[in-house]
């Protein structure tokens, strides 16, 4: 099953191609990533584990992120989420996903944040931004992830 998004130009690497292929200097710009999920509820299989499904509304809310739709890493992995039966990678579009059976979590994971810092050296970009450290874990997971760090 392929992305939506394949072919539209409204994907990350689409913009960064875009900027440096009109002179934008790759140093200059930095990519963006994200330590929260985004959520849905009452999302069917469909033989994707809920990858391109319909929805019927927002995930629950969590205690710290307080917002239907809107989870935080470290939450997730507190309510044991964070499992290898239910959390999904696709090398095509280098994204993860978590699904649960009913919610779907669009999320950064440590796999594809290995992904993407390679894509960062390859492409030469400046930094990254990353919203927001308070979202990671206590053990900083996903930080040592996004920036190749070891400790």
């Amino acid at each position: 099953m392929s992305s939506p998004a394949f072919g539209s130009g409204f994907t990350v690497s689409n913009a960064i191609n875009t900027w440096i292929s009109r002179g934008f200097p790759a140093s200059k710009l930095n990519l963006g990533l994200a330590f929260y999920a985004r959520g849905w509820s009452g999302v069917p299989n469909g033989g994707a584990r809920g990858l391109y499904q319909p929805v019927s509304g927002p995930s629950p809310s969590f205690p710290f992120s307080q917002q239907e739709g809107v989870a935080f890493y470290k939450e997730l992995k507190a309510a044991g989420l964070l499992t290898n039966s239910n959390v999904y990678f696709d090398t095509i579009t280098a994204s993860a996903w978590l699904y649960d059976g009913s919610n779907f979590y669009g999320l950064e994971v440590p796999h594809s944040l290995r992904y993407k810092l390679e894509y960062f050296k390859q492409k030469g970009l400046g930094g990254i931004m990353i919203y927001s450290l308070e979202d990671d874990d206590a053990d900083s997971t996903l930080f040592k992830a996004a920036t190749g760090a070891t400790n």
